[in-house]
């Protein structure tokens, strides 16, 4: 047989979050797959791509790919309401996060976050005791422990740079 240089997919993976991720997740993200779009290190066939980015020890520091939250399957902002506040919630244990845009423009956050490649949060769109940043000064989780991004700041201050499946829990119900 002809050998390709790829391994077979790994049959399992180590999990760093507090709980599995929840299903569904908004915005049509549970559609990806860390095989879909091309993670290294051959994911499991059916490790989403939320899995993956958030949760999986191997993938650390991996975010989803640039523009993922602007594919048209997702189209993160044409889903929200441009008039009002969206709260953002945690994909594994539904801990709200960030509420925005405040501070700032629908249209403003909106373009930041093109202009980034991925969702974009400012320190006044942070939940109090929700987030928190990581001792190496860059890695962004969630008080419940999910990895949701990075750190990234530019000549406005601090700026959260979040990959769309970590941030796309349902609001818990009572």
């Amino acid at each position: 047989g002809v050998t390709t240089g790829r391994l077979p997919p790994r049959e399992s993976w180590d999990s760093v979050c507090s709980g599995p991720v929840a299903s569904p997740l908004r915005f049509g993200v549970d559609a990806y797959t860390a095989q879909g779009v091309g993670l290294p290190f051959n994911p499991p066939a059916n490790e989403s791509l939320a899995e993956a980015v958030c949760c999986d020890a191997t993938y650390a520091g991996y975010p989803e790919p640039r523009g993922l939250f602007a594919q048209p399957d997702v189209n993160l902002f044409r889903s929200l309401d441009s008039s009002g506040l969206t709260t953002f919630y945690d994909s594994v244990c539904g801990m709200p996060l960030f509420t925005a845009p405040q501070g700032r423009s629908f249209s403003a956050w909106a373009l930041e976050s093109a202009e980034h490649g991925w969702p974009s949060f400012r320190p006044e769109e942070v939940l109090p005791d929700a987030v928190r940043v990581l001792d190496d000064g860059r890695t962004v989780v969630s008080a419940c422990g999910t990895r949701l991004g990075t750190l990234e700041p530019d000549d406005k201050g601090d700026r959260y740079c979040l990959d769309t499946v970590c941030i796309a829990g349902e609001e818990p119900t009572a």
